[in-house]
């Protein structure tokens, strides 16, 4: 079996190096490169049918992005699926930064482009930046509230919000 894939993949290889063009390996489809992401071997297409649709899948999705941020360990990561579900019912679905009502879904920008995770999506933040995905150090979060918040501490974070509203008072 290893042989065969090796054969596949430099099969596949040789084929959009001669020609431009792969095959997509779920659906066995001929596309040129750009209807694949970099470093995947399944088109668009496919890709995009395999969409995270329930807390339960999105939970796994997020804890395993968790897990392959730190895979040398130096950043612990304990929290489970399990308790991603639980927190989100607890805290009934609201953005732990923001109070807005947080998704699950993939949303698409357009027909010809790739599915995107939606901003308002649930994501994992570590209130103390690089101290781990625990219970204790994780809270629930649009995935927009995290990006803004990146690794600022809260005290921080809030100090930008300030300043920002401060200068924008006149929007209500």
């Amino acid at each position: 079996i290893t042989g065969e894939r090796h054969m596949l993949s430099s099969t596949m290889e040789s084929m959009k190096t001669l020609y431009g063009v792969m095959r997509c390996v779920s659906c066995s489809s001929v596309y040129t490169h750009n209807h694949f992401d970099r470093g995947r071997r399944s088109c668009r297409k496919c890709i995009s049918e395999k969409e995270v649709d329930t807390l339960e899948k999105f939970a796994k999705h997020i804890v395993k992005l968790a897990q392959g941020r730190c895979p040398d360990d130096s950043i612990q990561v304990t929290v489970t699926p399990e308790w991603v579900i639980h927190r989100f019912h607890s805290i009934g679905g609201k953005c732990e930064l923001c109070g807005g009502q947080m998704t699950y879904t993939k949303e698409r920008k357009d027909e010809s482009s790739k599915f995107v995770i939606g901003q308002s999506n649930v994501s994992m933040d570590q209130i103390i930046d690089k101290a781990g995905y625990t219970e204790s150090n994780v809270q629930l979060v649009h995935r927009l509230c995290n990006v803004m918040k990146m690794d600022l501490s809260m005290g921080e974070f809030l100090s930008v919000c300030r300043m920002v509203t401060e200068k924008h008072s006149c929007v209500k």
